[in-house]
C-alpha cells in the first residue's frame, strides 16, 4: 500500500442507493459514564453520511465498536449510541445478532448492530465472519476515520469481501483526508506545531515526520519534560518518557540539520506533586526536587501565543494540563483562544486535543478537529493506513 497522502472520493454520490441495505461502518467509540455520552463530537460528524443516506433512502445496518470488551459487556452495550440517533431524528433500532439484524432490516431504515467486538472474530481479521456480515447488504460504506490504523474484520476483511464497485468510504473519512492532506501537501509558512502527550517514544515517527515540513516544533508538558531532562534540567517529580533517551538524541540531531527549532518551555506551572495544588509558576531551571510540572507558565504562554498569531499553519495535538482537573486547563484555554483570531489554517488532532477543545467550547477556532486519535497521528506519521487499503488504487 502506497505511503499519504491519499486521495480518495467518496462514491456515494454516484451509486443509487433506494430501497437498498448497505453497511456502515462507523467509529461510535465515544466516551460514556455509565450510559451517558460524555462527549459526541464523533457521532455528529456522521451525520452528513447518515443524512444522505436517509434522504436516498437507503436501509442501513451500521457496525461499530465501544471499548475492548471481553466477551458481551453490557456496559459497553451501543444502546447509548442508539438512543443518541433515537433523540437526533433517526429511527434506530439495536440488533443483538446478526439473524436479528436481517430482521430489523426489514422493517426500521437504521439497524444498530450491537457492539461487533463482541464478537471474537472480530479482531482477527476472519474472512468467514466478514462473509457472514456480508449477506446483510451488497453494498459496504467505511466512514469509521478513527479506526483506520487498524485490522479488524469489519474494516479490511469485510470491505475486500466486497467488489471494487460496491464498496466506497463515506463522506466523514473523504473530509478527514481532505482536511489533514493540507498539512501534507505545501502547508504554507510559518507552520508551527504543538505537541503534547504523556510518551515521547509515542510520538517519534508524528514529530519527526511534521518537522520536515513544519518550521518549529513547539512541545507541551509531559512530553517537553523528557528533552528537558535529557538538557540537564531539572523536572521534579514530573512525568518523563525513561525509554527515550536515545529517541531524544535522534530527534534533536534531525532538528539540526533540518535547521529547524524545537521548542520547549521556558517556565511552568508546578505543584507539590499531584493536581489539585496549590499551584505556582518557575523557570525551567527553578524547577525543585518536590515539583511536579503540571502545564506551561506565562512567558512560555506568551511566547505560544505569538507563534500562533504569526502562523499560516497551525497544527495542534495533545494538551497542557489534566482534563479531570479544570483548575491546570487555564493556560491551555488561553493558547487555544489564540487560535480565534488567526486567519491561519488550523487543524487540532487526537483524541485529548479534540476532547479538550470541545470540553471548553472552542471549537469554532478551528478549521478542523479530526475524529481520528492514533489514526491522524499514523496518517499525519507517513505510516499507511490499512483499512484504507482496499479503497486506494494500487
Amino acid at each position: 500500500m502506497n505511503t499519504p497522502p491519499y486521495h480518495i472520493r467518496s462514491r456515494l454520490r454516484d451509486v443509487r442507493l433506494d430501497n437498498h441495505q448497505v453497511i456502515l461502518r462507523v467509529d461510535c467509540n465515544v466516551p460514556l459514564d455509565h450510559a451517558t455520552i460524555l462527549d459526541d463530537y464523533r457521532l455528529t460528524q456522521l451525520q452528513e453520511t447518515l443524512d444522505y443516506l436517509k434522504k436516498e433512502q437507503a436501509q442501513v445496518l451500521l457496525i461499530g465498536h465501544l471499548g475492548r470488551p471481553h466477551g458481551r459487556d453490557r456496559n459497553l452495550s451501543l444502546q447509548p449510541v442508539v438512543d443518541w440517533f433515537t433523540a437526533h431524528g433517526y429511527d434506530a433500532v439495536l440488533a443483538d445478532g446478526i439473524p436479528g439484524a436481517r430482521a430489523l432490516l426489514k422493517k426500521h431504515p437504521l439497524v444498530v448492530l450491537e457492539n461487533i467486538r463482541f464478537w471474537p472474530e472480530e479482531l482477527t481479521n476472519d474472512k468467514n465472519f466478514a462473509q457472514q456480515l456480508k449477506e446483510l447488504a451488497p453494498f459496504y460504506i467505511n466512514d469509521a476515520f478513527g479506526t483506520l490504523h487498524r485490522t479488524d474484520t469489519s474494516l479490511l476483511a469485510l470491505a475486500n469481501a466486497y467488489a471494487p464497485e460496491e464498496r466506497t468510504i463515506g463522506f466523514l473519512v473523504e473530509r478527514e483526508l481532505s482536511m489533514l492532506n493540507q498539512l501534507i501537501e505545501k502547508p504554507k509558512h510559518p507552520y508551527v506545531v504543538f505537541i503534547g502527550g504523556s510518551k515521547l517514544t509515542t510520538k517519534l515517527p508524528l514529530i519527526s515526520e511534521l518537522i520536515k515540513k513544519a518550521d518549529m516544533i513547539a512541545l507541551l508538558p509531559a512530553i517537553a519534560n523528557t528533552i528537558a531532562q535529557y538538557q540537564g534540567l531539572s523536572i521534579g517529580t514530573s512525568l518523563v518518557d525513561t525509554q527515550a533517551t536515545q529517541s531524544v538524541a535522534v530527534l534533536l540531531e534531525q532538528a539540526r540539520k533540518l535547521h529547524k527549532e524545537i521548542i520547549i518551555p521556558e517556565d511552568y506551572l508546578v505543584s507539590l506533586g499531584n493536581f489539585t495544588g496549590p499551584f505556582t509558576y518557575v523557570g525551567a531551571h527553578e524547577v525543585q526536587e518536590n515539583h511536579m510540572i503540571i502545564s506551561i507558565g506565562p512567558r512560555t504562554l506568551e511566547r505560544y501565543q505569538h507563534l500562533i498569531a504569526t502562523a499560516q499553519t497551525i497544527f495542534i495535538n495533545g494538551i497542557a494540563g489534566d482534563a479531570r482537573y479544570p483548575e491546570t486547563l487555564n493556560e491551555m484555554r488561553t493558547l487555544l483562544q489564540t487560535l480565534c483570531p488567526s486567519r491561519a489554517f488550523r487543524v487540532v488532532g487526537g483524541g485529548d486535543s479534540v476532547g479538550i477543545i470541545h470540553q471548553l467550547k472552542l471549537m469554532h477556532c478551528a478549521d478542523w478537529c479530526s475524529t481520528g486519535g492514533g489514526a491522524t497521528l499514523q496518517y499525519l506519521s507517513g505510516q499507511p493506513l490499512p483499512a484504507l487499503a482496499p479503497f486506494v488504487a494500487p
